[in-house]
């Protein structure tokens, strides 16, 4: 496995972080509160902490907690596990991840075969997910990474065979690739997923399942590996930052290192389907999507 989850500082066994002592902690000025919302800012980083509500801006780029920020007066707190699997590793990436070895990414295109996936006016999920893949792995090939894909054609593939590859492969990330869709023809932007926290519902509601995944073993440097594809997508075509957000998808429950799943934009949008459309856009995308993982492994590897 190229990277390894460093031990981080000892945690306190409460179950909740106040911001006061989670600014301290990090060398943060006192929490600055507003009407809606709490920032700590330094010099290199913001937080700012929607009240009651699980949205959080890094650095601008928004992350949806686990948990909500919950308290009153000087009592905001943040769950545990979100300061540990969220805060720390984008706070101390260098103490998160270090280099073991040569990296090998695996890129998923998501369905294929007769699972066309999202259907838009032009073009369909399977087709368009595949294209980005490729051109993925040829920015990332030019730059000295291994790639290997999932699939190369128009093939089916079982969610289990996607992960059991990439396990096979000794993968270091997994990149699942995909487009969106909605009954709001009106919704659009970036959505960027890595796995719920043991013990919490995903974004999007729970369908009962709190436990445990394997894929929970790389929850802090999944984080980081988000962090820099979906700030890298977000800043090369101007989309909508709908945020990391967080469910159980069996590939990434199942994934056996660091893993995203990417949704490129919405089929059912008809500006986005129209860009996606287009060649040079697939290339833009593909192009961010790369421009991301190298920085996440140039991120291990710069560690002393």
């Amino acid at each position: 496995l190229l990277l390894l989850l460093l031990p981080v500082a000892a945690w306190s066994e409460n179950a909740r972080l106040n911001l006061h002592d989670l600014a301290a902690r990090y060398g943060f000025p006192s929490p600055v509160q507003g009407r809606s919302n709490i920032t700590l800012s330094s010099g290199c980083s913001t937080l700012t902490f929607e009240m009651n509500s699980r949205k959080l801006l890094f650095n601008g780029l928004l992350i949806w907690m686990n948990d909500p920020l919950s308290g009153s007066g000087a009592s905001w707190s943040v769950d545990r596990s979100d300061a540990m699997r969220i805060v720390d590793p984008l706070l101390r990436p260098d103490r998160t991840l270090v280099a073991t070895g040569t990296p090998l990414v695996v890129i998923d295109p998501g369905h294929g075969g007769t699972d066309t996936g999202a259907a838009g006016r032009r073009v369909n999920e399977k087709n368009v997910v595949l294209d980005i893949a490729l051109r993925a792995a040829t920015a990332l090939k030019a730059a000295g990474v291994a790639v290997r894909l999932t699939r190369e054609q128009d093939a089916a593939l079982t969610l289990d065979e996607r992960t059991a590859l990439a396990r096979t492969l000794g993968a270091s990330l997994f990149l699942s690739i995909h487009m969106n869709s909605a009954d709001n023809s009106a919704a659009s932007g970036l959505e960027t997923y890595v796995m719920t926290a043991p013990g919490f519902a995903s974004t999007a509601g729970s369908n009962g399942d709190t436990g445990s995944e394997p894929g929970n073993r790389f929850d802090w440097a999944s984080t980081l590996l988000a962090d820099r594809v979906h700030r890298s997508v977000l800043a090369q075509t101007g989309a909508a930052d709908r945020g990391i957000k967080r469910a159980r998808f069996e590939v990434l429950a199942q994934a056996p290192c660091p893993a995203v799943l990417v949704e490129c934009g919405f089929l059912s949008n008809a500006y986005e389907e129209s860009m996606i459309s287009l060649d040079h856009y697939r290339e833009l995308v593909a192009g961010a999507i790369a421009d991301g993982v190298i920085a996440y492994l140039g991120g291990a590897n710069s560690r002393p």
